[in-house]
C-alpha cells in the first residue's frame, strides 16, 4: 500500500506544476461561464 500512495504521490508532484498553468488560465473564463449559468438559472426559476 505504502508503495502505490508513493507512486501517486510522484505522479502528482510530477503533473502539478504542469498541470496548474493550464488549469489556471480558463479559470477566470470558467467563472464567468458559471456566474452566467448561474443568471440564466435564476431568470428561468423567475419566469416559472
Amino acid at each position: 500500500m505504502a508503495s502505490l500512495r508513493q507512486k501517486k504521490a510522484a505522479t502528482y508532484s510530477y503533473i502539478s506544476p504542469q498541470s496548474k498553468p493550464k488549469v489556471s488560465r480558463p479559470s477566470k473564463k470558467d467563472k464567468t461561464w458559471s456566474l452566467k449559468s448561474l443568471k440564466a438559472r435564476v431568470d428561468r426559476k423567475q419566469l416559472t
